[in-house]
This record gives C-alpha cells, structure tokens and sequence, in this order.
C-alpha cells in the first residue's frame, strides 16, 4: 500500500522534506507558507490537523519544540496507528509515547545542508516503531542526504556535531574572509576565494581517500607559509576548543531535551 505522507510545519526542513517528496498533504499555523507550499512543491494543504491525520498513515513532526505539546493534543484526539516521523528537535520518542499512548514513533535529527539535498541525519525508533517503519523513514530521508541509524541517547552528541556542524564550518570561513579582507581584498572577492577553497577541499578528501590529517601533512611544508598558520592554531588550542565547544553544545541539548 503506498504511505499517504502528511507533513506538518512548512519551514525550512519542511520544505526541503517537501522538495523531494512532491504532492504532500501539509498544514502550518501560517497560511502562507501552505500557499507556498502549493505553489513550489505541488503540495496539498489539509484544512487543519485532524484533517491531516484522518487523510494520513505517516504524520511527519517538523515543528518547533515549543509549539509540540499543542500538536500532539490533536494528533491524539484523532490518532489511529499512524507512524509518526518526528524532527522537532530535543523531544524524544518516549516523549510523545507518553502523550499517545502506544504511538509508532521514528526520530530524525537531519542538519541544515538538507536543504540542497546533502544533509545526514541520524535516525532511531521508538518503543512500538517496527523496522518496517524505519524502512518508511530512511525511504523519506535518503532523498534529501544520507541516514544514519544511531541509539537515542547518542542524539544529543549528533546534534553536537552535525546538526550544529554546519555553523562551526560557516564560522571558520568567516574567519578567514574576515583576515582575508584585513589583507587588502574586497569583501565579495575574498567570499568566492574562500568557498571554493571549501569546496576543493572537501572534493579532495571524499575523492583521494586520504585522512584530513594526511592531506594537511602533505599540505604543510616544514618551514612554510601553512606551518607558521597551523603553529597559531595549536599555540591558541584550536583543537581544544573545538573538543570544548563540541561538548558544550552536547551539554545544551541534553538540558533541552524533552524526555
């Protein structure tokens, strides 16, 4: 039987969701982001929630995290066994276990790049979710970048790091089209040096096979220009306060995880 797919919330990874599975059913508290949604991604606007539901056997949650406990009161006064596919960040499977009772729940914590279809998201199931739903999940998730199937007490550290991810690299390459604009170059110039800096880098690390610590090794010469960079970043502890903000992020999504 093929899976009538409702979608509610039409923000960013709503629409990234929407913009490769084409003709959901979807509903938002913003009447205009349904109008767009119709208009880009052929979607279909359900009247209100429990339109949603009754018209759908899998609900996908791509809702803000305070906006959640409205939602799941009326998902639960027309609930009947729909797979319920959740990104709102920091609520947990037993969270909306406990307030639909017996829901079959999957978890997704996908990043930002979903967006131009290369993002990773992790994965993982609640206590009544079968594999066949997660099957239905990684069929929805694959089309917007790769799925990873972790435990859920791991998704907080993902979140750390690839959900998070995304801003730390934007914040490096800040960094350095803010030093390159100190050294004469103009603003928009330094951008299109940087970003193809990016991009040739991470082309050479998924397609050489090397580690990042081997293509920086073969990128520094003893005595050169990138050794007199890098001895700043280990003198400041670059790698120190990478691990440091990596665990402080952790630390904030455990506190607001909803469990």
């Amino acid at each position: 039987m093929k899976n009538k797919i409702g979608i509610i919330g039409c923000g960013n990874m709503g629409s990234a969701i929407m913009s490769q599975n084409r003709g959901l059913l979807v509903f938002d508290k913003d009447p205009k982001k349904i109008k767009t949604a119709k208009k880009y991604y052929k979607a279909r606007g359900a009247f209100d929630i429990l339109d949603l539901i009754k018209k759908s056997n899998v609900v996908i949650l791509a809702v803000k995290p305070q906006d959640i406990n409205i939602i799941l009161r009326e998902i639960r006064s027309a609930y009947q066994k729909q797979l319920i596919i959740s990104i709102a960040a920091g609520i947990t499977t037993k969270y909306i276990e406990d307030k639909i009772s017996g829901a079959r729940v999957i978890r997704v914590m996908p990043n930002i790049a979903a967006q131009v279809k290369s993002g990773i998201s992790a994965i993982c199931k609640g206590r009544f979710a079968i594999n066949s739903d997660l099957t239905i999940a990684k069929s929805i998730f694959n089309k917007i970048g790769k799925v990873v199937r972790v435990k859920e007490k791991d998704i907080d550290a993902f979140t750390a790091i690839a959900g998070s991810g995304p801003a730390y690299f934007f914040y490096f390459i800040e960094a350095l089209s803010d030093a390159g604009k100190r050294l004469g170059f103009q603003e928009r110039q330094m951008a299109n040096f940087v970003i193809e800096v990016a991009k040739g880098s991470i082309k050479l690390l998924v397609e050489s096979k090397l580690s990042a610590r081997e293509l920086r090794e073969k990128v520094t010469s003893r005595g050169g220009t990138t050794e007199a960079a890098l001895n700043v970043f280990k003198h400041d502890r670059f790698n120190q306060i990478v691990r440091e903000a990596v665990l402080k992020a952790t630390e904030r999504a455990k506190q607001l995880s909803r469990r």
